[in-house]
């Protein structure tokens, strides 16, 4: 649950930004994402701290972690919009995805 917002997030940063390299991690990105855009650092880094918790703790997190990611999730995507160029929206709006290439690897929670 908390994991997920998370990797909704890396599907509009990939395509209203840059996507995440295949062996960066989760606060690194964040880190060089705020650097490129304009975000806010605190929440991004936050939000990526849910993430690592989340992949690597023994049981899912609790509602209110689950839901403080969503909110963390929503804020930085609201943030990548404004500062998306009109191109980009269009394209993450109107172009096709191909095999869901910009879908995150690896576990997905739920």
């Amino acid at each position: 649950r908390g994991a997920a917002a998370f990797e909704e997030f890396l599907i509009e940063a990939a395509e209203l930004a840059t996507p995440r390299a295949p062996a960066e991690t989760a606060p690194a990105y964040v880190r060089r994402l705020t650097r490129s855009r304009a975000l806010p650092k605190d929440a991004a880094a936050k939000l990526a701290a849910i993430y690592d918790a989340c992949q690597y703790a023994p049981a899912e997190p609790t509602e209110q972690i689950a839901a403080q990611a969503r909110s963390l999730s929503a804020e930085l995507k609201s943030h990548l919009w404004l500062n998306a160029s009109l191109w980009q929206k269009g394209m993450r709006l109107f172009a096709p995805r191909l095999g869901g290439s910009a879908r995150p690897a690896g576990r997905i929670a739920g």
